[in-house]
């Protein structure tokens, strides 16, 4: 798994940031020294900093911390858009297409931060449609975009474009590679594999949140990303960096006898 940078953590925690300085900060990612690709026109990242900065200005306490963590999570989507799409061989049509459908897929999740959660069932706010719902507003007639947003954090996907599925390929790929830091955020604690978790792994389905009890859960949950992966591109990465791997090691670290039949399962395959 990789872990980011100290700087970074040591900006998101310290209190008494400005708007000024989050914009900046903002910038540096995607239109300074650490933009990863140019394929994001500037008009697109303005529009988007303007919604973050104005959920940043209202937001309180762990709210404000919820937005900076966005900004860093959608880096590093955009940064496992730019590996898959290296690897993909031209499979994908429109590479800028691409890198705005990462860079946007998580739009919504900032006005959802002033909620005072990023849980959709709780905040009762479901983030891709809201996202959808402001890029639409927006530009109505970038229908791939929209759909991708939409469609990222859904269990399943449908339906056949692959904007759509490269966009849902690059958020697990960015989340399964800072694993570890998306459980400190969330604060989750240890414990067994749940019943339901388990069964449902070892039947071939993706493990959904609500069934989430503890970190180990949450292990097995993105494990079970495995059945959802859409390109090769995205597979051959997960596992040339050996993310399902630290999953299962975790898994049977924390719960040896459940990790033992999620290893055996017919459907890992890795």
């Amino acid at each position: 798994m990789k872990t980011r940078s100290p700087e970074d953590l040591k900006f998101i925690l310290s209190k008494d940031k400005t708007v000024g300085e989050v914009s900046t900060w903002i910038d540096e990612l995607f239109k300074g020294s650490r933009k990863i690709t140019n394929e994001i026109p500037t008009e697109i990242i303005d529009w988007a900093t303007q919604i973050i900065l104005d959920s940043y200005s209202k937001a309180v306490n762990k709210e404000k911390t919820m937005c900076l963590y966005k900004i860093l999570h959608t880096h590093e989507v955009v940064q496992a858009a730019q590996n898959i799409l290296q690897k993909s061989q031209n499979e994908i049509p429109n590479e800028a297409t691409a890198y705005v459908c990462a860079f946007l897929h998580d739009i919504g999740r900032f006005p959802q931060a002033l909620t005072g959660t990023l849980s959709d069932t709780d905040s009762k706010v479901d983030h891709g449609d809201l996202g959808a719902h402001l890029v639409a507003a927006q530009w109505p007639e970038k229908a791939e975009i929209i759909e991708a947003v939409k469609w990222h954090n859904k269990l399943f996907y449908p339906y056949n474009s692959i904007y759509a599925k490269f966009t849902r390929d690059a958020d697990k790929l960015a989340i399964l590679e800072y694993a570890q830091n998306m459980f400190s955020f969330f604060d989750m604690g240890p414990g067994l594999v749940s019943t339901e978790v388990l069964e449902r792994f070892l039947d071939g389905k993706v493990v959904t949140h609500a069934h989430l009890k503890n970190r180990t859960d949450a292990y097995v949950n993105m494990l079970s990303w495995l059945f959802d992966i859409n390109l090769e591109a995205t597979r051959e990465i997960c596992i040339s960096e050996g993310v399902f791997v630290d999953m299962l090691d975790q898994i049977k670290l924390a719960d040896p006898e459940s990790g033992a039949l999620v290893e055996n399962s017919k459907f890992l395959t890795f």
